[in-house]
């Protein structure tokens, strides 16, 4: 199942909302964006809104769909009372179901996490989700892979191999840019599990190695 972790607050409105109840709380252009993703992605929703913080979830869901949100593709919210970051991470760990691919539509996310953060597209709270933003969305998942952007993941191994070649030349001899590929990929074939070697290969640390062959440079 892919998924779409959706703020509301600066995605489906903007800085003029006068509260959840209000007829400004949502914005029609913003929600009908956000069904041009669904529709293109046959992603479902899962809210990580403050909102769920403070309504039962049953009466958010019942009010999106009354303003339009496409019928049955709210599916669940994160953890009440935890950070958007954790509630996400403990989803993707301990979710119900598999998540195959995944992005997060947010107004004001500061991410840690840099696996999560690839996957991040971040809406102007003063404007909410605009064509733009739902155009990225829906390129992303067409060219994510397994959980994670495929373009942007095979830039990052190729750019740590070439690092690895340079800094230790018996690097190319005894590895292929195949093997590392096909090592990274096998990290990511369960996309739920934020794997520790896969955020610090993203941030060009990782000292991984798969069968006692070490795939960064010694």
């Amino acid at each position: 199942m892919d998924v779409i972790f959706l703020d509301i607050d600066g995605v489906l409105n903007n800085c003029m909302s006068s509260g959840v109840f209000h007829e400004s709380s949502t914005i029609r252009s913003c929600v009908m964006e956000l069904n041009r993703i669904i529709f293109s992605s046959g992603a479902g929703i899962v809210l990580i809104s403050t909102w769920k913080d403070s309504y039962d979830f049953q009466i958010i869901r019942n009010l999106l769909y009354e303003r339009r949100v496409c019928d049955g593709s709210i599916l669940d919210f994160t953890e009440i009372g935890v950070n958007k970051e954790d509630g996400i991470i403990k989803f993707l760990n301990n979710a119900r179901f598999k998540v195959d691919k995944f992005i997060i539509i947010d107004d004001n996310l500061d991410l840690k996490n840099n696996y999560l953060r690839i996957n991040y597209i971040k809406t102007e709270s003063i404007i909410g989700l605009t064509q733009k933003e739902a155009d990225f969305a829906i390129e992303k998942f067409d060219t994510m892979e397994v959980g994670i952007d495929k373009v942007k993941w095979d830039k990052l191994i190729e750019d740590h191999y070439l690092s690895a070649c340079k800094r230790n030349p018996e690097y190319k001899k005894k590895h292929t840019k195949e093997e590392m590929i096909e090592y990274w990929y096998s990290l990511l074939n369960n996309p739920a599990v934020i794997n520790e070697d896969v955020e610090n290969m993203i941030k060009g640390t990782t000292h991984a190695n798969n069968n006692n062959t070490t795939y960064h440079p010694v």
